[in-house]
């Protein structure tokens, strides 16, 4: 290995971790009629080798989009967590192992490699990337119901709350419950964006839904309240004519309505 290694030879050198390991690797013949002392003694020289293919193969997949080197590595992620599962290099590991199975569309599979990989491990370098691409992974699944992709993402924003992509998934929770008719969920979603201190889009975005979500559940008084105080403070963001025009429409959608309920 350190021969090729050091003439730069990499596919000869990857050939050559390949052999040591089935050589002297857990299963071989070897490893099966020497001393626990042999092997307790080789298995650093294994681990390494091991991990070294693991990113050989994930980088060569990136690079090449190819089934076949996502399908290797793969193989020798799952490899390294059945020989070595309690080494620190486990996690990342693992969240390769997800990657892969997400690169290949194997999305059912690629959740529950993603969930392994956050939940656990103690936290480590890749677990807030691991637990947003879990919530990509399972957005892909037909089963899954809208409720439970909210509660996904209500998972990831409070277990991290400074994630820059926390206000982008708040609303898309807030989105998804308005469209289900569940405007108290929608309204409390977009309340727990505006305790961030939104700017721009997403203050206007969160106090839209806010205000309409009153309107749908008739409560016509608080609506035209939130929707006025909408359209003298839309957080510094210009609000498009067309959308004034919406907006100063249901203000008057609601007065009316209130009006009407109190005859």
């Amino acid at each position: 290995i350190e021969i090729q290694t050091k003439r730069k030879k990499v596919s000869l050198a990857v050939q050559a971790k390949e052999d040591f390991i089935q050589t002297f690797g857990a299963g071989s013949p070897w490893s099966k009629q020497v001393t626990d002392l042999a092997r307790l003694k080789i298995e650093p020289a294994l681990k390494e080798t091991e991990d070294e293919l693991v990113l050989h193969y994930y980088a060569q997949a990136q690079k090449s989009k190819r089934k076949e080197d996502y399908e290797k590595a793969i193989d020798w992620s799952r490899r390294f967590l059945k020989d070595f599962p309690q080494a620190i290099e486990a996690a990342k590991v693992h969240f390769l192992l997800a990657e892969g199975l997400f690169e290949l569309k194997r999305y059912e599979a690629a959740a529950a490699e993603y969930e392994k990989t956050v939940y656990v491990y103690p936290l480590h370098a890749h677990t807030q990337e691991a637990a947003y691409n879990l919530l990509l992974a399972q957005e892909k699944l037909p089963q899954l119901t809208t409720a439970n992709i909210t509660a996904a993402i209500l998972k990831f924003c409070d277990r991290f709350p400074q994630d820059p992509r926390v206000p982008d998934l708040l609303l898309k929770a807030a989105h998804l419950a308005a469209r289900q008719g569940d405007y108290g969920a929608s309204r409390q979603y977009a309340q727990k964006l505006l305790s961030a201190r939104p700017q721009g889009s997403h203050l206007y975005a969160a106090q839209k839904l806010i205000a309409t979500s009153y309107f749908e559940q008739k409560d016509y008084a608080q609506a035209a309240q939130e929707l006025k105080t909408l359209l003298s403070n839309s957080g510094g963001l210009p609000i498009p004519k067309k959308e004034q025009e919406e907006l100063r429409t249901l203000i008057a959608s609601s007065l009316y309505k209130q009006a009407e309920a109190q005859r």
